[in-house]
């Protein structure tokens, strides 16, 4: 909420989300069209705005879908945040229901299956690290959360 009458939304840093989509020990990359302000032809990891009235998860949900029209299970990890110019991100692992991407928001897939075969792929700096904190992490007691419980919708929120 804007309490100051001199500052507007454009004074503050657009929110994004950006998740690794793993499905049987493989992560998906998508390649960034060459039309991309920023990060054109990279590879990085579906994601995009939290829109208007949505929370991150709500987000999450929709960018998938709308990129790779992939149906997630329930459970997600929430990994690391980050900034760039003009936003701040959050970014979370997600698991896929199958690898048949069914969206063409995207010219180009590609499921891997190391981090080490992400080295052939000219993608944007820094995304390995999201790679390697899932790899410690996955395994752990208590890493994984529900999508549902997470949503925390009006209804939920307010205990209407």
């Amino acid at each position: 909420m804007l309490n100051d009458s001199t500052a507007s939304r454009a004074d503050f840093p657009t929110p994004v989300i950006t998740c690794t989509i793993c499905h049987s020990g493989h992560f998906l990359l998508v390649k960034r069209p060459d039309s991309e302000e920023q990060y054109s032809s990279k590879w990085a990891f579906p994601g995009g705005r939290i829109e208007h009235g949505e929370n991150a998860i709500e987000a999450l949900r929709r960018e998938v879908l709308e990129e790779t029209g992939l149906l997630l299970t329930d459970r997600f990890m929430f990994l690391n945040s980050y900034v760039y110019p003009g936003a701040v991100g959050l970014h979370f692992v997600v698991e896929a229901q199958d690898r048949n991407i069914r969206s063409s928001e995207f010219a180009e897939y590609h499921w891997i299956g190391s981090l080490s075969e992400m080295q052939r792929f000219d993608r944007i700096a820094g995304i390995d690290n999201h790679i390697e904190q899932y790899l410690d992490r996955r395994d752990r007691a208590g890493a994984w959360f529900s999508l549902d419980g997470a949503s925390l919708t009006a209804d939920k929120y307010l205990n209407a």
